[in-house]
């Protein structure tokens, strides 16, 4: 299947070892990132929590400096 040639958009695909699985996603929605705007403007927690977060971006600025030290990212 390829699925990069589709015209519509909202999909989900879903394939593991034993079958592959096709959802029609249009009113899906995007509730998180409301909700993660909605946790930035009070500094709530409803998104996720911000030791989450905060573990997130941790593990994102060691893999930059890790790629940086093995000159896979260029300045």
């Amino acid at each position: 299947m390829d699925i990069s040639r589709s015209t519509s958009t909202d999909h989900v695909y879903l394939v593991n070892r034993d079958e592959n699985m096709y959802f029609d996603a249009i009113d899906a929605g995007t509730p998180y990132f409301n909700q993660l705007a909605e946790d930035v403007f009070h500094r709530t927690e409803t998104a996720c929590s911000q030791a989450h977060t905060l573990k997130v971006m941790e593990l994102a600025i060691k893999a930059q400096a890790q790629a940086e030290k093995r000159g896979y990212l260029a300045d």
